[in-house]
């Protein structure tokens, strides 16, 4: 509870707890500068303003203020006297008259004894020597509620550790005679064969004896609402927030929309998920943003909103009709970034179905993974043959196939060698799996297949580092810019270099199972070779192209390269002055441009910042205190790392849903979804905020913000 004098006026000295008061007196009066108290003075000679002086609190030894009614106060009156009087209750604010005034208040009697009883708080309990009877109840009403919040803190622990696992609490069963009565409570009954207090509790209580689902509901809401408060004091302090939205359906196949927000925090670029909202009802554009909406006002994002990322889906990112559309035109600073990541698998994805070659040797591929899950027997041999389990292709998730391609690739021969034991020993095989084999064993020595796989385990070793680096929060779109660059110069460079050593390979593959190669229908030439050396350029222009088209709406963010280290030797010689006048097209009420260029010129010219990638350069601007002299270049860098390249950090909420689908079963409450995936997805933050002193506390008072039978709240 507070100790300023607006608080102390809506919560009187006398209503709290002795504890509360001894912190009140302790930290002493506060002294606010209180720079709207003024009086008008007129004189024969001039009329001026009275401003009110901080030096008189020094002088004046009772004298307090409050900031908020620009108003004095007398401290021991204010908070020992039950008079209704102007310097306990209303305020001074008469400067003209104010030394008579408090001369006067000096001499009165209910002052002296206020100023008396202030002096002597503490060193004499007078509210509690009344009598001894009273003195001893609340005595052993405090020592209850020290041992009873002693017992909500393992309760507390334990549902912080059930959550954070992405355990269900609650069993199917809780009676006395239940085997397994759920995580909550069988933890608790192990915890308290170690744990005396717990255990005494336990056996002697009346209340809250047994750990209730209620309860265990209720403590989630309380410290969900905790870490949730947290996240909202990091936001309010950060300069720039951007919103992350992705869908998915839960076990219960409905569609949930998963909420993160990002936002750089003490130099530290972080990602919170605030939870996950049920859109059955309306997945249209106009209800998702009425999403964003309801997420804006609730954490006071305002003018701090600067980005926006979405899943893709055409509902979210559509140009015309889209959620991005409504929302830039409702927050014009929320500039739209697609998820990189998901370009990256339609990149692959559409680049390579193209090609007829391509297609039909993926779709034979994606076929060993089903063939292996038909049946234990299989899977079995595949554990025998491998000892590793092939990734399931899925179409959203293109590093599942480059993993499946990279595995046939490295374990070619052994499945060559399984599949021809299958046939020779068919006598123990399904026919299913005989005919099935056949197929397979033909399509792994044929030599399209062969040389396709040295193709594209080389080219997937390039997109799978680009997929790494497009979704770590680490990396801002600048840094994700300069990789796809990198990537596409890798391409063209393997393009006109690197068939010759594939195609080396490959032809020692195929004497390995000694089958020789088929033609290729080739329209130049006969010339075999020529004909795969075709099919390589074409599958490489192909994602090239793909690339250049779906991350061409990187030119829109330009003004990036601002912060681009690699480039300050040129802007040295030339000012980059086109990149900072599309940086004021796009956010030009954000910036001071003539201090932003002439920070620039300096940082450019600095050895210092050299070769520095820009979330480097905030640490670096931190570590060293130059974000004060540095301002609008920091707050550049903030932006550009505010401003988000995939829905990664989404997606962690969506796992926690369905390892937790056990808990969510037998409800339909959403509150009852969010609050333990919000715990699971931020485990590192809860695990942190577990660290300081105030958590407990603040968990409790938000558990005991509804009546309760247990005793908590010290008198």
């Amino acid at each position: 509870m507070g100790n300023s004098v607006e608080e102390i006026l809506n919560s009187p000295f006398s209503s709290r707890t002795y504890e509360s008061k001894l912190k009140v007196v302790e930290e002493g009066k506060p002294c606010p500068a209180l720079p709207n108290l003024l009086s008008k003075h007129k004189d024969k000679k001039s009329e001026y303003m009275r401003h009110f002086s901080i030096s008189q609190y020094e002088t004046v030894e009772w004298m307090t203020g409050c900031e908020k009614r620009s108003r004095l106060f007398c401290w021991p009156c204010l908070l020992f006297s039950k008079e209704n009087g102007v310097w306990n209750k209303h305020g001074f604010s008469d400067l003209n008259h104010l030394t008579t005034a408090q001369q006067k208040h000096e001499r009165s009697q209910h002052h002296v004894q206020s100023f008396f009883n202030l002096k002597m708080f503490g060193k004499q309990r007078n509210d509690t020597l009344i009598d001894s009877q009273q003195k001893n109840e609340v005595s052993r009403h405090n020592e209850q509620v020290r041992k009873n919040r002693e017992i909500m803190k393992r309760i507390i622990d334990v549902i912080c550790y059930i959550t954070k696992q992405e355990f269900p609490l609650q069993g199917y069963d809780e009676s006395g005679n239940s085997a397994n009565k759920g995580n909550c409570i069988e933890l608790l009954n192990l915890l308290r064969e170690y744990d005396p207090l717990l255990d005494s509790h336990l056996n002697t209580s009346t209340v809250f004896q047994e750990v209730s689902q209620t309860v265990q509901n209720d403590l989630i809401k309380a410290i969900s609402k905790v870490v949730r408060d947290y996240i909202k004091r990091e936001i309010n302090s950060a300069t720039f927030v951007a919103i992350i939205l992705e869908e998915t359906s839960d076990v219960m196949s409905k569609s949930q929309i998963s909420t993160v927000l990002r936002f750089v925090h003490e130099g530290k670029i972080q990602e919170r998920f605030i939870g996950c909202t049920d859109v059955s009802a309306d997945r249209t554009s106009e209800g998702l943003f009425s999403h964003v909406v309801n997420t804006v006002q609730e954490f006071q994002l305002g003018g701090k909103l600067v980005g926006q990322t979405y899943d893709g889906a055409s509902v979210m990112s559509g140009h015309m009709n889209g959620l991005q559309s409504k929302v830039l035109n409702a927050y014009p600073l929320a500039l739209f970034t697609p998820c990189y990541a998901h370009l990256l698998n339609v990149v692959l994805q559409q680049g390579l179905s193209d090609i007829r070659e391509c297609r039909i040797f993926f779709q034979i591929l994606s076929g060993l993974p089903a063939y292996f899950s038909k049946s234990y027997k299989r899977l079995h041999a595949l554990h025998e043959l491998i000892n590793r389990k092939l990734p399931s292709v899925t179409p959203t998730r293109w590093n599942f196939t480059s993993c499946l391609c990279n595995t046939v690739h490295k374990y070619r021969i052994q499945f060559i060698e399984f599949f021809e034991h299958i046939i020779e020993n068919s006598e123990n095989w399904d026919t299913d799996a005989i005919v099935q084999a056949r197929g397979f064993l033909d399509f792994l020595k044929d030599f399209p297949t062969v040389l396709l796989l040295e193709i594209f385990s080389k080219l997937f070793g390039y997109t799978d580092v680009l997929t790494s680096s497009l979704r770590n929060k680490t990396y801002d779109v600048l840094y994700c810019c300069e990789k796809i660059n990198d990537v596409t110069q890798q391409l063209q460079h393997n393009k006109e270099h690197g068939f010759e050593d594939l195609w080396v390979s490959a032809l020692s593959d195929r004497n390995d199972t000694e089958q020789k190669p088929k033609r290729l229908k080739c329209t130049v030439d006969d010339d075999e070779k020529t004909a795969y050396l075709q099919l390589y350029y074409k599958i490489v222009d192909s994602i090239c192209m793909q690339i250049d088209c779906r991350y061409s709406s990187l030119s829109t963010l330009e003004f990036f390269h601002l912060l681009w280290h690699e480039k300050y030797e040129e802007y040295i010689e030339k000012f980059p002055d086109s990149l900072v006048n599309k940086l004021k097209d796009f956010y030009g009420s954000l910036f001071d441009y003539i201090r932003l260029k002439n920070e620039l010129t300096v940082l450019y010219s600095c050895s210092e910042f050299s070769n520095k990638h820009v979330h480097e350069l905030v640490e670096f601007m931190n570590e060293n205190n130059l974000r004060c002299g540095f301002k609008e270049v920091f707050k550049l860098a903030e932006l550009i790392l505010t401003i988000p390249s995939n829905t990664a950090a989404a997606e962690p909420s969506f796992s926690a849903l369905k390892r937790m689908n056990s808990y969510f079963r037998d409800t339909e409450e959403q509150e009852a979804m969010s609050g333990p995936s919000l715990l699971s997805v931020e485990r590192k933050l809860l695990m942190e905020l577990r660290q300081r002193g105030s958590f407990y506390d603040d968990v409790i008072a938000q558990f005991t913000s509804q009546e309760r039978r247990l005793e908590l709240i010290y008198k």
